[in-house]
């Protein structure tokens, strides 16, 4: 009875150490698409004020021993259409470094329901980055902030 237990500990324990190793590399990616939902103003008071918000988007490599590429940071309005390329060129963000874009809160051009799109690539499997939308105003006397985080998405080619 004592040897079945122990058999049967032994298989569970391998089963979960395996689960734990194949949930471990799922989450490593070498390319990612990254879909991040902001907001250039939000409406409140009485007459359904619009209030401007500053967006700050931040990338940040979570990987502590690799570097990843950031090959695009893509602005777009709520209809979806490109309003700006944040980068010139692919930018190189080392193990654990942060990159930021600001849209300015008087910026209004990407509608109530701007995003980003943002595309990093890496030469080998690395921690998915932590990519952000940060908002916030004080203006009025309010002091508004929030936080917003990508999703992966899938891009199709045209």
């Amino acid at each position: 009875m004592i040897v079945r237990s122990v058999s049967l500990f032994l298989l569970v324990t391998a089963f979960l150490c395996t689960a734990t190793s194949a949930a471990e590399e799922l989450a490593r990616k070498s390319s990612q698409t990254v879909y991040v939902p902001v907001y250039s103003h939000v409406y409140g008071g009485p007459k359904s004020h619009q209030l401007n918000l500053t967006t700050t988007l931040m990338v940040r490599n979570t990987d502590p021993a690799n570097t990843i590429e950031v090959l695009s940071i893509a602005y777009h309005d709520s209809s979806g259409r490109l309003v700006k390329e944040f980068l010139k060129q692919p930018l190189l963000l080392s193990a654990l470094s942060s990159k930021h874009v600001i849209v300015e809160e008087h910026d209004v051009t990407g509608g109530p329901g701007p995003s980003f799109l943002v595309r990093w690539s890496s030469t080998k499997p690395v921690n998915q980055p932590l990519i952000e939308g940060i908002m916030i105003t004080t203006r009025s006397g309010l002091g508004i902030s929030f936080v917003t985080q990508g999703v992966p998405v899938t891009v199709q080619s045209p």
